[in-house]
């Protein structure tokens, strides 16, 4: 049995990272490159794929949505929310503070109110914001199907990528699991459903091993 060290552990770990957050990115489900693209360096070993390629298809899945003024109004009141947040918040503080000092009557108090109605008023846009560009891509992903198929192949490649390190350091799969929103890889065992409670399909990557069994 191969020893298996800190970097191993590390692989295995980014791996997963990446798998999930390109396939998130099949459905819409974006998120920051930057992590993914810090993960995908760390990785220590070579791996048949060109980051450039995939944060170039990345990137246009990001800004879809962008070519529709509606949706391009959404983005700015995502961003104007997150400098709400920041006015929201140092006067949150400044009214606990005041509150506790004399002489003040209720002017800490109408602060806190204006404070609380900032962040309310966010975080609600946020909300809605989110929602309504998750359901935009919802709408319109089929229009994305050759970027997702590029990223549907990369995938592929990290998931055998990530059964060869499991079965070459004899490594127990489910401690590996994989929480994917598409399930239609090589390689994956599904163990449970989206349903109800959960969104995504729990999936655990096969041994090589296995499937030189099956084949046989």
């Amino acid at each position: 049995m191969a020893k298996v060290d800190k970097v191993v552990k590390r692989d295995l770990k980014n791996l997963i990272f990446i798998i999930e957050s390109l396939d998130s990115y099949r459905v819409g489900k974006v998120k920051s490159i930057k992590p993914i693209e810090s993960a995908f360096y760390e990785l220590s070993f070579d791996i048949p794929l060109k980051w450039k390629s995939i944060r170039r298809i990345l990137e246009i899945i990001l800004r879809f949505p962008l070519k529709n003024g509606r949706m391009f109004k959404w983005y700015r009141r995502l961003s104007m929310s997150k400098y709400l947040v920041y006015a929201g918040v140092p006067i949150l503080f400044v009214s606990a503070v005041l509150v506790y000092l004399p002489g003040y009557g209720i002017l800490p108090w109408l602060i806190l109110l204006v404070g609380l109605v900032i962040v309310y008023t966010s975080t609600l846009m946020n909300i809605i914001g989110v929602r309504k560009i998750y359901r935009f891509y919802e709408e319109h992903i089929d229009e994305l199907r050759s970027k997702t198929t590029k990223l549907k192949n990369a995938i592929q490649i990290l998931i055998n990528a990530m059964r060869k390190l499991i079965s070459e350091y004899n490594m127990d799969p489910t401690k590996y699991a994989l929480r994917l929103y598409n399930a239609d890889y090589d390689g994956i065992e599904i163990l449970a459903e989206p349903g109800r409670y959960r969104r995504k399909y729990l999936c655990l990557v096969k041994p090589l091993e296995e499937e030189i069994e099956e084949e046989v």
